[in-house]
């Protein structure tokens, strides 16, 4: 029967093979991005997200069991991508593989560092609850960031594209369960905090 040690190190192992095969995917995308740049390869490896909403005359879907009268689509969502892309248009895409894989690979490298805790034996240690907060606010900061990002983006987008026969939408979106988790490591790495106290007085008092 496999112990908590066991457990822990097969973990860590897979936490590790994450960690290089997150960092290989970044070079991968970095060198994606030179070639396109460069065009060295066709057009739209880029992909940029929009939100759109179509016009009601445009369309008609109904159904008597459903409604009474004719649904609206609501706004949708849906990825653009243009031959032969401006070097402006890779250089922020680079930004945003950037930031994205910092904030992904921290996470990482905070857990791995837990998970190193763990496997000494230091379930309690304060650097524990530290980087369990850390990771906490990582999540709830990396969806507000991406949801004011897409918004922002949205916004710029509605005066650079021409389109027709849509009506291009910005959109505030926050994805709630990701929120809700970044809490719930918080209150864990508040508990982790106490159970460090804990253990402190217990070790002055032995």
């Amino acid at each position: 029967m496999a112990g908590p040690r066991d457990w822990t190190g097969a973990l860590a192992l897979a936490v590790a093979v994450v960690w290089w095969l997150s960092v290989a995917a970044v070079v991968i995308a970095a060198a994606l991005l030179i070639a396109v740049a460069a065009h060295a390869v066709g057009g739209g490896a880029l992909g940029l997200d929009f939100y759109f909403q179509l016009p009601a005359s445009a369309y008609h879907v109904s159904s008597s069991r459903l409604g009474g009268s004719a649904a609206q689509i609501a706004v949708s969502s849906g990825q653009l991508s243009f031959a032969d892309p401006r070097a402006s248009f890779v250089l922020v895409g680079a930004i945003v593989l950037v930031m994205a894989a910092a904030w992904w690979l921290f996470i990482l490298h905070q857990l791995r560092g837990m998970l190193a805790s763990l496997q000494d034996g230091q379930t309690f240690a304060r650097r524990n609850a530290l980087r369990l907060r850390r990771i906490g606010f990582a999540v709830i900061g990396f969806e507000l960031a991406h949801s004011v990002a897409v918004w922002g983006g949205g916004l710029y987008l509605e005066h650079i594209l021409v389109a027709r026969g849509v009506g291009l939408r910005a959109h505030f979106g926050v994805n709630v369960p990701v929120i809700l988790l970044g809490l719930v490591l918080l209150v864990l790495a508040a508990a982790f905090r106490v159970g460090s106290e804990l253990a402190d007085e217990q070790a002055l008092t032995v």
